[in-house]
């Protein structure tokens, strides 16, 4: 009795060190893979939040670089820009068309006064990216409104 003890005991411990070897050396290698590997045999909706928390914990999103856009491609962003009055002061509006091949993330647009040649610079950023071909509207607070200003496009970053 002893020895059927024993064989059992032999053949349990073996089979849980080759499962847990199977399982080290078998591990999903995408975010994808750890998906579609503990989602089986899942019916449950807490049980599948659970384990798109888990498996995005262990392949997280990377974040993507920007750049500083060229020259030439911001060349390719066609702006207008107009100020108005409303409740909250001066407010000076930008239309950009994104005809460049970059997604943008943040523009700095700079307004000169003509008359007296100064220049103001004014960041906007997106939490979003702008695609290629996109239009989008954006505007900023302004303290005081010239009668003749020019405008364009300074800087702008995003990916490509």
């Amino acid at each position: 009795m002893k020895s059927f003890v024993a064989v059992i005991s032999f053949f349990l411990l073996a089979n849980s060190t080759m499962s847990f070897a199977w399982g080290v050396f078998d591990s999903p290698s995408s975010f994808d893979e750890c998906i579609l590997e503990a989602m089986k045999g899942t019916t449950s909706d807490v049980a599948a939040r659970s384990i798109h928390r888990s498996c995005r914990n262990k392949f997280p999103v990377a974040e993507p670089t920007y750049f500083e856009i060229p020259h030439k491609a911001r060349q390719q962003l066609s702006s207008r820009g107009w100020f108005s009055n409303g409740i909250a002061g001066s407010q000076f509006f930008v239309k950009i068309h994104n005809g460049s091949e970059w997604s943008l993330k943040e523009v700095e647009v700079s307004i000169k006064d003509n008359e007296s040649g100064d220049v103001k610079t004014y960041s906007h950023s997106w939490s979003y990216l702008i695609s290629p071909k996109e239009a989008v509207n954006f505007s900023f607070s302004v303290i005081e409104e010239p009668e003749d200003v020019s405008f364009w496009i300074s800087n702008a970053t995003g990916a490509q």
